[in-house]
């Protein structure tokens, strides 16, 4: 029921694959204090780079691009807009309108 709330067409949940894309993340590694870092307090979050990666053959956009192909992978960061979109008509690079759009938030997260 939430998903057919959350996605109201049934060619919209059509477009949608079981595992449209995927957000992952890989531990950067802490870079050593400076002298005019000493002072300050450390926080608690882990240092990351995120990724998604699409596996959708409709696609997935994020901010804009058009991420076409299986495996696909573009950099993620906060506040970065993740859309997905009917299969686009002819072979444009641009997401077509998209009709659920995710913005990627850390907020209260350790990493």
């Amino acid at each position: 029921a939430f998903f057919n709330n959350l996605v109201e067409g049934l060619e919209e949940r059509v477009a949608l694959a079981r595992e449209h894309f995927q957000i992952w993340a890989e531990e950067v590694e802490k870079q050593a204090p400076t002298s005019s870092d000493s002072c300050l307090i450390r926080s608690a979050r882990r240092p990351c780079s995120f990724y998604l990666t699409n596996y959708s053959p409709v696609g997935t956009a994020v901010n804009g691009r058009l991420l076409r192909h299986g495996g696909e992978q573009i950099p993620l960061h906060a506040g970065d807009i993740i859309s997905l979109s009917r299969r686009a008509a002819g072979n444009s690079d641009h997401a077509p309108a998209p009709f659920l759009e995710l913005r990627f938030d850390l907020s209260g997260s350790v990493l």
